[in-house]
């Protein structure tokens, strides 16, 4: 795994701590009263962590059809909340979490083209969700003056990332994009070229090409993940009616919208720190929510993010440490009888 300079990391943490002592120096006057209504909402909180199961499963369910329904539902469903922790709360530039999923489905999976393949299919599927997630949020703000003259570019940007992910397809299932990637990156390292070796650029082309002769698993891929951005939008709802502050589904969906949005385009931001959170508060405001309950509702959804990710973080570890202490009683039992 190519490792990150240790000045780009320190950069992407100085954007970060920047971002957030932004936010935070602006509502510095409205993060006491929201914490305090955070905690007099107590207990019903906590439901958020085991409801976010549902999003995942819609979303996992999405994954497992590209896979051809091969491995069990369930594990496709653990892997999906393994992910989800990963990239939300581990400096890993939001591509962590698939490296992770290809890892732990290769357990139940043993092609790796196959697995990496269906990955990349279902990042493009995400993308095109966005923007269609994107369109709504669109839709459902542009009555706001606020939001009027930001329509068109945010329209325009939707516009062109589906026709980016379209022209992904055809050159999917008509060119073979890692052989060309491959190419050009030998003639870039010349007689380091050995290094990519183990790289199966053929049988990666051949297992994507084999995902664009199946349209029916993308379309299906990308209603449940549709679905799954949808449900998770209930989040917000809940969140901010235990809190006393009622709103409209169309607004909290508007509100999920836009908070994936700006997570997706600062990927590189670890953690999102400051940039989710800014964009849940701005488009709350925008919604016509008060300052006080926008942070409060930026405070809820980090904390959930925080126990949800790492109930999926700790279990991936644990089955993780028992594998390779099994592995290692194995290869030891082995060499006793050897």
């Amino acid at each position: 795994m190519k490792r990150t300079h240790p000045l780009t990391a320190a950069w992407t943490l100085m954007i970060a701590l920047l971002a957030a002592i932004a936010v935070g120096f602006a509502l510095r006057d409205s993060l006491g009263p929201a914490t305090a209504r955070v905690a007099d909402a107590g207990l019903p909180l906590l439901a958020l962590v085991p409801f976010r199961a549902l999003p995942l499963a819609l979303d996992a369910a999405g994954w497992w059809i590209l896979l051809g329904r091969a491995p069990p539902f369930v594990f496709i469903w653990w892997i999906a909340a393994v992910r989800d922790g990963v990239s939300r709360l581990l400096p890993v530039a939001s591509i962590g979490g698939e490296a992770v999923g290809v890892r732990v489905a290769c357990w139940k999976v043993h092609e790796l083209p196959a697995v990496i393949a269906s990955v990349i299919v279902e990042v493009l599927i995400t993308l095109a969700m966005q923007a269609i997630f994107a369109t709504i949020s669109i839709a459902v703000l542009a009555r706001s003056a606020a939001l009027g003259r930001a329509a068109w570019p945010l329209a325009a940007a939707s516009a062109t990332t589906i026709v980016a992910v379209a022209a992904s397809y055809v050159w999917l299932r008509h060119g073979a994009p890692f052989l060309t990637l491959i190419r050009v990156t030998r003639r870039v390292l010349g007689r380091c070229h050995s290094l990519l070796i183990a790289v199966p650029t053929r049988q990666l082309d051949d297992a994507l090409r084999a995902q664009t002769h199946a349209p029916r698993r993308w379309l299906a891929a990308l209603i449940a993940q549709l679905t799954g951005q949808v449900v998770g939008a209930f989040e917000n709802q809940f969140a901010l009616w235990a809190i006393g502050v009622p709103i409209t589904f169309s607004n909290a969906l508007a509100i999920e919208a836009v908070a994936q949005i700006a997570r997706h385009v600062a990927f590189f931001v670890p953690l999102g720190v400051g940039v989710q959170d800014a964009a849940i508060v701005l488009t709350s405001q925008i919604a016509g929510l008060s300052t006080e309950a926008a942070l409060s509702l930026a405070l809820i959804k980090r904390m959930r993010e925080v126990l949800s990710g790492g109930l999926g973080i700790g279990s991936w570890l644990l089955v993780e440490t028992a594998r390779g202490s099994h592995l290692w009683d194995a290869e030891r039992d082995k060499r006793q009888l050897h």
